[in-house]
């Protein structure tokens, strides 16, 4: 979705680069040029991991990567379950303050949770 939206040309070069997305795959070249653009980097072992659901986090990182914005991290912490420490602080504290994400009444984010289509 994200390498359509932005527009970005396919691109494979040095592919594969996740040992669970073959070239055959219909994602292949999607995830291949979300990976060449930065988008997306996958896990430690080398999975990307395409069956499995995406948190709120991981879509914050996706998305501020996706559009190349300088990352934001305010003195303060806009939600109360996402410390300064959490990988993910500093890309949803970007996509807030962008307004592209917000967070509970509670003031939580729940940066754990999955993404829900609606999300």
């Amino acid at each position: 979705m994200v390498t359509l939206a932005q527009g970005w040309p396919i691109d494979t070069t040095g592919a594969p680069h996740f040992s669970d997305v073959p070239a055959g795959s219909t994602f292949y070249p999607y995830v291949e040029t979300a990976y060449h653009h930065g988008a997306i980097s996958g896990y430690a072992d080398g999975t990307f991991r395409g069956g499995s659901a995406l948190t709120r986090g991981q879509a914050a990182k996706v998305i501020v990567q996706s559009r190349g914005w300088d990352l934001y991290t305010p003195p303060t912490r806009t939600f109360v379950d996402v410390t300064p420490d959490n990988p993910f602080y500093a890309y949803i504290e970007t996509a807030y303050h962008r307004g592209i994400a917000s967070g509970y009444s509670d003031n939580t984010f729940h940066p754990n949770n999955d993404a829900t289509r609606a999300q």
